[in-house]
């Protein structure tokens, strides 16, 4: 479910960035949004009596404080890195962090939660982070990057889903 949202999301910003405010192409992110997102509930309602035991089991607590330890740690990055790169009037360089910065913390949490797909996310997102603002005209104002992290994420959606 994560990854639907935070993809739409991606897509958007990277529509944006591209300069266009289009209305079919934020309809069609909302459609594929919604389908993840259904598809992901419905998965998760099938399997909810499980995951609430798993839940409940001393793993299943350590394996949420984690996931919530290195959440707020990737979004204190998240702020830290934007207001540094803000103040040092290298603003250009946030969308690129962030995207590394999303990338690095799925490292940690496929090792949490033995989703070794989540390596290959994570991996994904850092190659798109350091070598997008080099291969374009743009640098790291390319829409490129955000359209890529937003994939990535759809895809890697589509694939827990199969």
């Amino acid at each position: 479910m994560f990854f639907a949202l935070f993809g739409a999301a991606w897509l958007i910003v990277g529509n944006v960035r591209y300069g266009s405010r289009s209305v079919a192409f934020a309809s069609v992110v909302a459609l594929f949004a919604v389908t993840l997102l259904a598809l992901s509930w419905n998965r998760y309602a099938k399997n909810r009596s499980a995951l609430q035991s798993v839940s409940a089991s001393p793993g299943g607590r350590r394996r949420s404080r984690l996931f919530n330890i290195i959440n707020l740690g990737q979004w204190i990055a998240l702020l830290l890195v934007a207001n540094l790169l803000a103040n040092l009037h290298l603003a250009q360089w946030i969308v690129p962090a962030a995207i590394l910065i999303v990338g690095l913390h799925l490292l940690p949490l496929a090792g949490v939660f033995s989703v070794r797909s989540h390596y290959l996310t994570g991996a994904a997102l850092i190659l798109i982070a350091i070598a997008y603002p080099f291969l374009t005209r743009q640098g790291p104002l390319s829409p490129i990057g955000c359209y890529a992290a937003g994939t990535v994420l759809w895809l890697s959606a589509f694939y827990a889903l199969i």
